[in-house]
């Protein structure tokens, strides 16, 4: 990695000389009407492996949104979600379970991508999966939640013009 092409600047470089870029996002928004709506970018080209295709283009898997339940988003190893249809489950389990903490159902999908997940490589000696997964969710009523496979993940929230940093829970440190 190259050093920021101008001082003070968090830009950095990859080895071609492109903007280094992050990765995916997640946002889902309730306004004032009760309204859902929802929206997931890529990475991009920066980590497309070619041939690739990722879970945010695919409804379902990388965000869903259903306006009588909720939005839920994903962020992280993209085949993972694929493989189980993630955020269409959490949306899915919204509905059914409405009194049920939206961040326990966020940490039950990844308990479910871990699970599913049967391939040696993707995971450690001790049975720890070696990639990881960011769930986000929001309910029609407001509530939200966040869970990720690995510690580490955050989720931003904005209530009433008061915008916080949470940190996700997890399923494992």
């Amino acid at each position: 990695m190259r050093p920021p092409p101008f001082p003070g600047s968090h830009l950095t470089l990859d080895p071609f000389g492109n903007p280094h870029t992050y990765g995916t996002i997640h946002c889902s928004a309730v306004n004032g009407d009760k309204d859902i709506g929802c929206c997931t970018t890529t990475s991009g080209l920066a980590w497309k492996l070619p041939g690739r295709v990722g879970d945010s283009p695919l409804l379902g898997c990388g965000l869903y949104c259903d306006n009588a339940a909720g939005s839920a988003g994903a962020t992280g190893r993209g085949e993972s979600v694929i493989h189980t249809l993630g955020s269409f489950w959490i949306v899915e389990a919204l509905a059914r379970d409405p009194d049920r903490s939206v961040t326990d159902i966020c940490l039950e999908a990844c308990k479910r991508i871990v699970d599913r997940t049967h391939e040696p490589r993707m995971f450690d000696e001790n049975k720890r999966p070696r990639f990881s997964v960011t769930f986000y969710a929001v309910r029609k009523n407001g509530a939200y939640g966040s869970a990720c496979i690995l510690k580490g993940g955050y989720a931003a929230v904005c209530v009433d013009g008061k915008a916080q940093r949470l940190e996700s829970e997890y399923l494992f440190e």
